[in-house]
């Protein structure tokens, strides 16, 4: 008997092959995991779309920041160009809308203070949201052309209905009762000058023929 033999048999080719190969790769996921990990997945991506949409909304609708700008933007511009308007129905209606901006832009103050805009502060901001070039450009070429009366009258038509628009949605969802307070008589003020631009531009308009 040689002394370094085993009493346990030898393995065999086959059997010490098994020994050394790699283990079996692990189950995947059941068909039943695969769905719940699918559906979580589609629901995520589900809700970021749906946050991404409501954060678009608010950057695009409405705000009581984009109100006030609103309103330094149509002070500024009817100020600038009333020493240029030639007919007098039209220089009457501008100085009415002047009135009432001048009286806005001091009154907003302090609700808009109630619902977090500081607009000394803001300033800056609110001088960029307000900034209009193309409109300013606008209305210059019209005043080379000899056709400023018209151009002002409709833009700012257009301007003070949007405006008036605006104002109706945020009274509906505004919380401050001072905010609301001031959009309800602003929006008086601004509908009773716009009524006066809209006759402006009717009696500007040439009469039907029958």
């Amino acid at each position: 008997m040689y002394p370094n033999d085993s009493n346990s048999p030898q393995p065999t080719g086959i059997d010490y092959l098994n020994q050394i190969s790699a283990p079996p790769p692990a189950k995947g996921f059941d068909k039943k995991t695969k769905l719940i990990i699918a559906g979580l997945g589609l629901a995520c991506i589900m809700g970021l779309g749906l946050i991404f949409m409501m954060a678009s909304q608010g950057n695009n609708g409405p705000s009581n920041l984009k109100m006030v700008a609103r309103l330094q933007q149509l002070k500024n511009i009817s100020e600038e160009f009333n020493p240029k308007l030639r007919d007098s129905q039209l220089q009457t209606a501008n100085s009415s809308l002047i009135a009432v901006l001048i009286t806005a832009n001091t009154a907003v103050v302090e609700p808009a203070a109630d619902t977090g805009i500081d607009i000394k502060k803001q300033a800056k901001e609110l001088k960029s949201l307000s900034a209009d070039p193309q409109l300013v450009e606008k209305l210059n070429d019209a005043e080379l052309n000899a056709n400023l009366d018209a151009a002002y009258s409709h833009e700012m038509n257009v301007r003070l209905i949007d405006t008036i628009s605006m104002m109706n949605k945020l009274l509906k969802k505004n919380r401050s009762q001072q905010m609301k307070q001031f959009l309800g008589k602003t929006i008086s003020d601004l509908t009773n000058v716009q009524k006066q631009f809209d006759k402006v531009i009717k009696a500007d308009q040439p009469a039907e023929t029958s």
